[in-house]
């Protein structure tokens, strides 16, 4: 999928300086992104979305300009660039943001040493959301004392995947997962509602804290609030 996000960023690259831009740089995007709220062990909010998108800059005449677009069908997108193509002409000339020479583009780190893509994302599956999901609300069910009035386990996940392409030569592609896992909690304290949470994000799963320890905070947090 990278590879066709780079062509796509390449071909668009091409049409922009085809058009009369001095420079062009493109940035194609696509990311998935799932979120789910389950409230006192019933299901609230459900979310599964996929991206794309393009982000075409360009100089022209020393006038920059930037702008983004979703709609990639291939008359849409070759309107698009006309339309960046033109609009630079109405723009004050901004010469400084001319694209440095290749040998000063790059990020500085491999993809090893960044390490932000974890293949376990591609086999996660809703059972395994669901059991996500349980293993907390068990550990809320541990802290629930009278004054609990609701409980919630939040958790959500996603991977992008993204090529830069810009007309100095320069190229690059960008892979990278995440995981978040929460809870929260809501107390009952005469006229008052005190809530608090605990959410965490990581790149791999692995290294989100275990369930006993988010329900901790968030039993801690809320309870810090208590008089308040």
């Amino acid at each position: 999928v990278v590879i066709e996000l780079k062509d796509i960023a390449a071909k668009a690259v091409r049409a922009a300086l085809d058009r009369g831009a001095e420079e062009a740089s493109a940035s194609m995007s696509r990311a998935t992104h799932v979120s789910i709220v389950r409230r006192e062990g019933r299901v609230e909010q459900a979310t599964e979305a996929t991206t794309r998108g393009l982000v075409l800059s360009l100089l022209k005449n020393d006038r920059y300009t930037s702008n983004s677009t979703s709609d990639l069908r291939p008359a849409a997108l070759a309107e698009f660039i006309d339309r960046c193509v033109s609009a630079a002409g109405y723009l004050e000339p901004d010469p400084d943001r001319a694209q440095p020479a290749l040998e000063q583009c790059g990020r500085g780190s491999t993809d090893e040493d960044l390490d932000q893509d974890d293949p376990s994302w591609t086999a996660w599956s809703p059972e395994d959301r669901l059991a996500q999901a349980f293993g907390v609300e068990q550990e809320l069910g541990k802290v629930r004392r009278p004054d609990v009035l609701s409980s919630a386990v939040h958790l959500s996940d996603g991977r992008s995947e993204a090529a830069f392409v810009m007309s100095n030569g320069f190229s690059d592609t960008d892979v990278g997962t995440w995981f978040g896992l929460g809870a929260e909690l809501s107390l009952a304290e005469g006229d008052k509602r005190p809530e608090g949470m605990a959410y965490y994000a990581a790149r791999y799963l692995t290294d989100l804290p275990h369930a006993s320890r988010i329900v901790a905070d968030a039993d801690q947090r809320v309870r810090s609030r208590l008089g308040a």
